[in-house]
């Protein structure tokens, strides 16, 4: 499997990200982590400390150390290098949250330095490898047909992609929208905005706005939908998706679905 790691800590140093191929089902996160900040001190001379770092899956939710790389990221899915303190108190402020709405995050309900901070098991050749830092996006099957738009760029294609991070999202009866700010995404040509809709995933993709190329995916969705009748639309500083449901009745929780900490 491939997963692609990012690092963006501002004041830290330069954006990197790093795709590394994983061979071995039994590697654990901390190896994943470990691997990763050797390479990037080794290509831009930084000197970051393992236990200072968490990795995230997007909507910040830590990943534990110890827990298996294969059962807790989607193939070709996005991990990002977090500081482990801002993760952990940022992380009480959410389980509030949460709480006040009746809901409970497994994640965020341990998300303690010593639960999820750990050892790391030692790698080999045969368990993973890294590749170029040029971001690549992954390949995307064949999409039913949607409102607008066509297939998003394969791999093969040869661009670079930037993740979008920043987004928010609501669960209205039926359906559930996506909202992605994104500055001046409205003068493109529409054939430059493109999404792929399946049963549980997404994928979005921007080229050339202002000399660069955007990407968000959500690997595997809270919930079913219905691609045929899932849409989106661009507006001048933003793209909204709209999500239908495959069942009217599901109560949507989160964006992502993903396994809790520990989980097998």
């Amino acid at each position: 499997m491939r997963v692609y790691v990012h690092f963006d800590e501002q004041g830290e140093t330069p954006p990197f990200t790093l795709p590394v191929f994983v061979k071995d089902e039994a590697l654990m996160v901390g190896t994943l982590k470990q691997s990763f900040l050797k390479e990037h001190g080794s290509r831009l001379g930084s000197s970051l400390k393992y236990e200072d770092f968490v990795l995230c899956l997007p909507g910040e939710i830590p990943l534990r150390d110890k827990a298996f790389v294969a059962s807790s990221i989607e193939d070709y899915g996005d991990v990002f290098v977090r500081p482990l303190e801002k993760v952990c108190s940022n992380s009480s402020a959410l389980q509030s949250n949460l709480k006040s709405r009746g809901e409970l995050s497994y994640y965020y309900a341990h998300a303690s330095k010593h639960y999820i901070a750990s050892t790391p098991t030692p790698s080999n050749a045969n368990t993973l490898s890294v590749g170029s830092s040029s971001r690549a996006p992954a390949p995307s099957p064949a999409p039913a047909p949607t409102a607008a738009g066509g297939p998003v760029p394969s791999a093969s294609s040869g661009l670079r992609f930037t993740a979008l991070k920043q987004y928010s999202w609501e669960d209205e009866k039926n359906k559930v929208k996506v909202l992605l700010p994104l500055e001046g995404v409205g003068s493109l040509d529409p054939s430059l905005v493109r999404c792929s809709f399946q049963k549980r995933s997404l994928e979005l993709s921007v080229e050339d706005l202002k000399g660069k190329n955007y990407r968000f995916a959500v690997p595997l969705l809270q919930g079913e939908i219905d691609e045929t009748k899932s849409s989106y639309s661009v507006k001048a500083n933003r793209i909204v998706l709209f999500l239908r449901k495959a069942n009217a009745e599901d109560h949507w929780f989160s964006l992502f679905k993903s396994k809790a900490i520990g989980e097998d």
